[in-house]
């Protein structure tokens, strides 16, 4: 599968660079973790112009999904 990013995609292609400095700059900001991850999967997506096969759409899913400890008693 070839990643397919087109002119319509600089705007996240700068968003995506624009974070990735961020979070560079400040690894310690969880808020920036998050909206860099997000923009990742983004550009996953947009990348793979609809030929998402299996193993693809499972780790864009495990990017977007928060990994939290559960809470209660059991």
């Amino acid at each position: 599968m070839a990643a397919r990013l087109g002119e319509g995609d600089e705007a996240l292609m700068a968003l995506a660079r624009g974070l990735a400095a961020a979070v560079d700059a400040a690894p310690e900001n969880a808020a920036l973790w998050r909206e860099y991850r997000a923009a990742v999967a983004a550009l996953t997506e947009a990348g793979a112009a609809g030929d998402v096969d299996d193993d693809t759409q499972a780790f864009i899913f495990a990017l977007r999904k928060p990994v939290r400890p559960e809470v209660g008693n059991t």
